[in-house]
């Protein structure tokens, strides 16, 4: 178990940079693994007036990126085939939609950070991959980005 201590450090940092920077000063050995997908779907999302986007669509891009202090007994962070097999799926259900009527966003405001949020909770349900599921990185158009990390246990 890896233990980071976030003291001193500014509070606008990124999570990134103070994962990174405390890993250097307490020698704290991070490997992280990233399976990606991507699949094209609608959205029409509510703006913070109350109106409401035209139904518009994107090729959005799925990263999803798991992490270990330390590799499991075979040397991986995590099975690169139960990963991608997982997120597909989960892709899947969302391919040629319309994310306002699909299940995974039932009552949701379809925006790239709850999409990102969405398919973080769906692959965390997967035992075998929950427990090193860093973060979630999706992508709606190019320079357009939205990623949900796991929670501080």
């Amino acid at each position: 178990m890896c233990v980071v201590s976030f003291a001193n450090l500014p509070c606008d940092a990124s999570f990134e940079y103070c994962f990174a920077r405390l890993s250097f000063i307490q020698g704290v050995s991070v490997f992280e693994a990233s399976v990606e997908a991507a699949f094209s779907a609608a959205h029409r999302v509510r703006l913070p007036d109350g109106s409401l986007e035209p139904l518009h669509g994107h090729d959005w891009c799925v990263a999803a990126t798991f992490a270990r202090c330390e590799l499991d007994e075979s040397g991986f962070v995590v099975d690169f085939i139960a990963a991608e097999r997982c997120l597909a799926a989960i892709v899947g259900q969302l391919h040629h939609r319309d994310l306002n009527t699909c299940e995974l966003m039932a009552g949701l405001n379809p925006t790239a950070e709850i999409v990102a949020r969405g398919i973080f909770e769906k692959l965390a349900e997967d035992d075998s991959l929950g427990r090193a599921l860093h973060r979630v990185r999706i992508t709606e158009a190019p320079g357009c980005s939205a990623t949900y990390l796991k929670p501080t246990e």
